[in-house]
């Protein structure tokens, strides 16, 4: 090595080059950091034809909760409603954010505002801004030369579900662009000599690492491997980064925990002991017991796993694999590094990532392969800078693309999912939206339960995106661990059995059927100025005579599917009335027009006739100063036999082959884009 060369040459970065291969090479910079977002969308346009702006998220919670609570806090800050499960607060009570705690959702609502984007379809364009940012501090802190531009190309084109997570509000996105970002400032920490530059990097990597761990608690396990490269290497000091490092992690933990509900039903042992008021040898047993379980659990789930993502089990080697490669190469190392304390230093975030991996496995979190692939991500990019050893990289490069090609139809499977019907769920959403806004608008309380909807179990639906900005969700995930009365002000509930049960604890008011389950008004939740009131028949019965004259619904009465027709009113916010018109539906007419008509088969008539006992025809009009609205928020609400209820928004045309008689296409019941019998669900 010649001596004048500075460390950051002998490791891969700068070398002296001519004009023409410095600007050859920052050509190849600007295209790596702009490649996530040249691949994404040239991957769904090549897969299914759309761009990723274009795409509306499938229901699932823990998309819809970033997405609701970034909204939210945009539009309400923290006097948004609340996230929880069960309807358990967090330590700090004034928090109002979901179990994943407040560092994501902030961030995503930040970034909305900053791109102008609104949300869901944000998601891309923030994602991929931050991950090509991510990339251009990497490679200008690092100046990598072609050979490593070459391996980070490759390795962001093959990162695990990239494809899946680029373009939706999960967070395993922000955490793939800051194990970009880390691995560039731990690289820098690593070369660092001057004590300016040692602590101006060592801030900065602290900083970012601190708001990492508030996103996903286990980037704290690389504190160890931060103090390490922050502090001298003598024994001394080795043993002060193990206990600051250690005890970071642990503080960052819990101001995570103490900021966010908690999972219900993922109680540590001494909260499921002290719920069931044990004490003495029977509470160290309980506790005893939930930890074996726990460690039982999730090393037979990590090796569930392993035989799931081979990608896993590869990078769990390579981390081992990286530190034997150090110490076997100490004579490299001395020669890039120019001391062995770096090699040990190179070592201990291989080994951060171990740990990580089997902190994991011992229960510290449910954490899924999608959790840990970011870290592993942070440990083959740091591999990479360091260029320690080039077959190794090659190896796990190699691992990685072959992992991409394997899953190659999972890839597929999520972009179908993404791309199918957004017109569909766009639709549903605006429907959802126009009910919610009127029977549930956002208003400064408070209370903020006053501005939360609970939902009667776990499951999440595309209306759900349609709620109010500032409105809070929250679900019932183990009835069993629930402790009534019920908080929220409004209660979408799903069955009979839901019903009755707020029904024993509070007083409940109907309000609506929608998409997103029956709309029931808490009238014990505590809430200041105006609100929906449900309305007495003899308060809007002038309003009813007049309904019963308007042309929309004397051309329902004339249908031979439809038959008596029932009323509700409820006054909203601002003084308008709301009225709905529900028509019974004979659902032996209606079968016998389908399969006259060749739209149903025998068996799917029966199905239909024998799987619930009320089917009805929904209405919604606005009762104004000026008059009457026409008719709004056309939907089917059936109720099964099994106590389930289900109710479909219906296209203006369903509508009107309704009217009319005429034969009603089973494509029109559909529920998460799913064609269904009328009564089953999922």
């Amino acid at each position: 090595m010649h001596e004048t060369e500075t460390i950051a040459q002998a490791a891969g970065g700068r070398v002296s080059r001519g004009a023409a291969g410095k600007l050859a090479l920052w050509a190849a910079y600007l295209l790596v950091a702009l490649l996530p977002g040249l691949f994404l969308s040239a991957a769904y346009d090549a897969l299914v034809q759309e761009k990723p702006g274009a795409l509306v998220p499938y229901a699932h919670w823990d998309t819809y909760d970033y997405v609701l609570e970034a909204r939210g806090f945009a539009a309400a800050g923290f006097n948004m409603g609340r996230f929880t499960f069960n309807e358990v607060e967090a330590g700090l009570k004034d928090s109002p954010f979901g179990p994943h705690s407040f560092t994501y959702p902030i961030l995503m609502s930040a970034a909305s505002r900053l791109t102008g984007a609104s949300f869901p379809q944000a998601a891309p364009l923030i994602n991929l801004t931050f991950m090509g940012l991510c990339l251009g501090v990497l490679l200008l802190l690092a100046g990598p030369g072609w050979f490593t531009v070459g391996i980070l190309a490759l390795a962001v084109v093959s990162v695990p579900d990239f494809l899946h997570t680029g373009a939706t509000f999960w967070q395993e996105n922000t955490n793939y662009s800051l194990a970009i970002l880390l691995s560039a400032l731990f690289y820098r920490m690593l070369l660092a000599r001057a004590p300016k530059a040692r602590w101006f990097w060592g801030a900065a990597t602290f900083a970012v690492l601190a708001a990492a761990s508030l996103i996903r608690p286990i980037w704290g396990l690389l504190y160890i491997a931060f103090f390490t490269l922050a502090l001298p290497g003598a024994p001394l000091f080795r043993g002060l980064s193990l206990v600051l490092g250690g005890a970071c992690f642990v503080g960052n933990y819990l101001l995570y925990q103490f900021t966010a509900p908690p999972f219900v039903g993922n109680s540590s042992g001494a909260r499921l002991a002290a719920e069931a008021a044990l004490s003495g040898k029977a509470a160290y047993a309980a506790i005893l017991k939930r930890i074996a379980d726990s460690i039982a659990d999730n090393y037979i789930g990590a090796l569930y796993q392993i035989k799931l993502a081979p990608f896993v089990l590869v990078v769990f080697g390579f981390s081992l694999a990286g530190i034997l490669a150090v110490f076997i190469n100490r004579r490299f190392i001395r020669e890039k590094f120019e001391s062995e304390r770096k090699a040990l230093d190179v070592a201990i975030v291989f080994g951060g990532i171990l740990l990580g991996y089997f902190a994991a496995a011992m229960g510290l979190q449910g954490l899924e392969p999608r959790h840990l692939y970011p870290c592993f991500f942070f440990s083959f990019l740091f591999l990479a800078l360091t260029d320690v050893s080039r077959v190794l990289i090659a190896v796990v490069l190699g691992a990685q693309l072959a992992s991409a090609a394997m899953n190659m139809q999972s890839v597929q499977n999520h972009a179908y999912e993404l791309a199918r019907a957004p017109q569909a769920r766009e639709f549903r959403i605006s429907r959802f939206s126009n009910l919610a806004g009127r029977l549930m608008p956002y208003t400064r309380q408070a209370n903020s339960w006053c501005n939360t909807v609970l939902v009667g179990n776990h499951e999440t639906a595309t209306e759900y995106l349609g709620l109010p900005a500032g409105l809070g969700l929250s679900h019932i995930l183990i009835y069993k661990s629930y402790v009534p009365p019920a908080k929220s002000r409004f209660l979408l509930l799903k069955d009979d059995s839901q019903v009755k049960f707020f029904s024993d604890s509070n007083k409940i008011s109907f309000l609506s059927h929608t998409a997103g389950g029956e709309l029931y008004l808490n009238q014990d939740c505590p809430c200041s100025g105006e609100g929906p009131s449900v309305l007495q028949p003899g308060d809007f019965s002038e309003s009813l005579n007049e309904l019963e004259r308007l042309e929309a619904v004397r051309k329902m009465r004339s249908s031979p599917y439809l038959r008596a027709m029932e009323s509700r009113g409820i006054r909203l916010v601002g003084g308008d009335v709301m009225l709905e018109a529900s028509f019974d539906i004979d659902a032996t007419a209606l079968t016998d027009a389908q399969l006259s008509a060749g739209l149903l088969t025998g068996e799917a008539a029966t199905r239909i006739r024998d799987t619930f006992d009320r089917m009805q025809l929904v209405l919604t009009f606005i009762r104004s100063p000026g008059g009457f609205s026409a008719p709004q928020n056309p939907r089917l609400f059936a109720h099964c036999r099994s106590g389930l209820f289900n109710t479909y928004d219906l296209p203006d045309d369903v509508v009107e082959d309704l009217a009319a008689g005429r034969p009603l296409k089973p494509v029109s019941l559909k529920y998460n884009e799913r064609d269904l019998f009328i009564c089953e669900y999922w």
